[in-house]
């Protein structure tokens, strides 16, 4: 029972730590530019290394992410020229 006990606690410890770890070091940083499932791209450049375990949680939360990160991408890809249409297109999709 102490058994139990112990491992539930380190799954406890360890769940916050890769749960969309990968989306959420990303989605609001300024690089890259393409925010659109980033946690998952991380994830996969990164999966011999671990990234596997984090893969599913950094799924679920970029696709809930998508409201933010597709008009954060256009804006980013937009505000290339410099003119600033980046944040009124993000404006007018979000």
């Amino acid at each position: 029972m102490k058994r139990f006990g112990a491992r539930l606690t380190l799954a406890a410890l360890l769940l916050p730590a890769l749960s969309g770890c990968g989306t959420l070091a990303n989605t609001f940083e300024d690089e890259p530019k393409n925010k659109i499932y980033i946690g998952v791209r991380v994830d996969i450049d990164a999966f011999g290394h671990g990234g596997f375990l984090d893969l599913p949680f950094s799924l679920v939360l970029d696709t809930i992410l998508l409201p933010y990160t597709i008009p954060k991408t256009i804006a980013n890809y937009a505000d290339e020229d410099g003119d600033g249409a980046g944040e009124e297109a993000a404006d007018q999709a979000g």
